[in-house]
Order: C-alpha cells, then sequence, then structure tokens
C-alpha cells in the first residue's frame, strides 16, 4: 500500500502519540518532515535502520526523544538530519560514524544530550554542518574533527565541551572552508574551552543567536 512512499510530509500540524515502529516498512523513503508536531512523544524507532533510502529526516521542534537510535548509523545515504528542539538525552552513537552521506547535523537545543563527541565523526566526510549548541555535550573536541574538509560552521555554543581546540581543527581555518566556529570560550563566562580568536575560533560568545542554528 505505502510501501512505495518517498515523501512523507506532515510538518507543523497537531499529530499526536508515538511514531510506529512499522516506519521501518516504508523501504522507499525519502524524504520525512515531521517538525513541529510538539504532540509527536516516543521515541524514534529503531526499524528506521530498514529505511536505507532515506535522504532527509526532520523531526525538531517536538516531543520525539529518548536514547539516539544507534540503528540510524545504517543509513549511509542520509543527506540531512535535524533533531533539534526536542528530548533527546545520552551520548551521540559511534555506529553514526557509518552516515558516510551526511552533509547537515542539527543537535541543538537537546539539553540532555551528553557525553564525548566521538571521534567516529571524523569519518563524516561530506559533513558541511554541525549545530550542536545549547547541549550537555562535554570532554575534549576530537582531533579526527580535523577530517573534516568540507566542514563550513561549527557550533559548540553553551556546551560542556573543554579543553584545547586541537591543531588539527584550527587548520580547518585556513587549509580547509570552515568560515564559522562557534565555541562556549568567552572570557569570564564559564569558559573551559580554549580557543584562539579568530585564527581559529570566529565567536567565543555564548549568548543564544538565531543564525546558523
Amino acid at each position: 500500500a505505502l510501501t512505495n512512499l518517498q515523501i512523507l510530509s506532515l510538518f507543523r500540524n497537531q499529530f499526536s502519540g508515538a511514531l510506529p515502529s512499522e516506519i521501518g516498512a516504508l523501504t522507499n523513503l525519502q524524504n520525512v518532515s515531521l517538525s513541529k508536531n510538539t504532540g509527536l512523544v516516543g521515541e524514534i524507532p529503531t526499524t528506521i535502520g530498514n529505511c536505507k533510502a532515506l535522504l532527509n529526516w526532520q523531526i525538531d521542534e517536538t516531543g520525539v526523544g529518548g536514547p539516539l537510535p544507534t540503528e540510524m548509523g545504517q543509513l549511509s545515504e542520509l543527506y540531512e538530519l535535524v533533531l533539534k528542539d526536542s528530548n533527546f538525552r545520552g551520548t551521540l552513537p559511534t555506529e553514526w560514524g557509518s552516515m558516510l552521506g551526511l552533509h547537515l547535523l542539527t543537535l541543538s537545543d537537546n539539553e540532555e544530550l551528553t557525553g564525548d563527541l566521538p571521534s567516529e565523526l571524523g569519518e563524516l566526510t561530506n559533513l558541511v554542518r554541525i549545530i550542536a549548541e545549547n547541549t550537555k555535550f562535554s570532554g575534549e573536541l576530537p582531533k579526527e574533527l580535523g577530517n573534516l574538509k568540507q566542514l563550513e560552521t561549527l557550533n559548540i555554543r553553551r556546551t560542556s565541551v573543554a579543553g584545547s581546540v586541537p591543531s588539527e581543527i584550527c587548520a580547518l581555518r585556513t587549509e580547509a572552508k570552515l568560515e564559522r566556529f562557534l565555541a562556549p570560550c568567552e572570557s569570564g563566562i564559564n569558559s573551559i574551552l580554549q580557543c584562539e580568536v579568530p585564527a581559529c575560533c570566529t565567536s567565543c560568545r555564548n549568548r543564544p543567536e538565531n543564525a546558523f542554528r
């Protein structure tokens, strides 16, 4: 019946309840937008890993949350993943290092996302944008992010990322395409990250900013 469905666009509605596990049967799905349905709850079904044709998954500004499913790492064609302003918690799965087609990753405003950013992110060499502002990610930035030669925006403001920025990442400012590197390094405002401005970071401001989120 719906097994040939390629586009599921239901954003800005009043849908409620949990996402059914049967979504995994829609193996031809390419684009899913469920954004701004605040009544949606529960977790992303683990069967999402069956949707191998998926290119775009947007489920921001909903009540969906819980752990980030490791099964999404099976979506090697996924181009854009938008999960901001929802209820996701826990760590970023190392399995996501297999989403080799990923260009855009937006995780901002999930205040229960925790732990280190995994070194496996450095495998996603097509990434253009990483937005992880206003999360509880911590630890040091993995030097493997220096492999992301296509990266244009890295936003980790209002996180607990600490230490010094690896030289491999700073090199992206001069040797690659990194134009915007926004980090929690503002002097006197809970600064725990050392980052030279403007040679490496482009902004150390910790206040919210709508642009590039």
